[in-house]
């Protein structure tokens, strides 16, 4: 028998993370030794164990710390650790703002318990599981990836709207944030469009996080 990898399961859902407790520790060389409703409580428990896992499995959409804020921190604090998100959400956009924030590899709650397993073990040995589901969101972050060594003069309603574009608020909602009518909102987008030399909204959302800015947040004053 190899050596026992150590997990540590992030999931605000109770039954699925009870499911999966179960299902790991039925492998004789997986133990799940850390369990957490949310990424607070996750770095909570980390902060205070004398073993750290060796991977953590990490939801995105969860009460008070999201999976995108905890595991830039598990990166920043713990680097040893990789992190595995195991989502529903199957979109680029959430792919890719997980794999920049330090996620080695991206599976699907719909996944077989056999792929999840491949895919702990394929992180934990070599760092990074490449799964056909992050294949195009790979693709578009290369093409990105210049992105931060161009220059670019944006104004400040320019970078407040690429902020909000990083959020799943609608054009017409962005629109009316803004207090500007719709004709102004494609305006305003075929002009950065043309400034930065892309087309889609999910690639807009990915320069902004590439060049640092960050996701609207509504709390804030505009």
């Amino acid at each position: 028998m190899g050596d026992i990898i150590r997990l540590a399961i992030a999931d605000d859902h109770k039954m699925m993370r009870q499911s999966l407790v179960s299902f790991l520790n039925s492998y004789n060389t997986l133990r799940v030794e850390t369990e957490a409703s949310d990424g607070r409580e996750l770095l909570q428990k980390l902060n205070y164990s004398e073993k750290r896992p060796d991977v953590c499995l990490m939801d995105i959409s969860m009460p008070v710390m999201n999976g995108y804020e905890a595991t830039k921190e598990i990166r920043r604090l713990y680097p040893e650790i990789k992190v595995l998100t195991v989502s529903m959400f199957a979109d680029d956009f959430n792919i890719i703002h997980m794999l920049q924030n330090g996620a080695c590899g991206y599976i699907l709650k719909d996944s077989c318990i056999e792929e999840l397993v491949k895919a702990i073990k394929i992180v934990h040995e070599h760092g990074f599981y490449n799964s056909p589901t992050i294949t195009n969101a790979l693709k578009i972050m290369m093409r990105s990836e210049v992105e931060k060594s161009k220059p670019y003069v944006l104004n400040e309603k320019e970078i407040l709207f690429l902020s909000m574009c990083c959020t799943k608020m609608t054009y017409l909602q962005i629109a009316r944030k803004l207090c500007i009518s719709q004709n102004t909102i494609s305006t305003l987008t075929d002009e950065i469009y043309r400034k930065i030399k892309i087309n889609t909204r999910l690639e807009l959302a990915i320069f902004a996080m590439r060049v640092g800015i960050t996701p609207y947040n509504d709390k804030e004053k505009i």
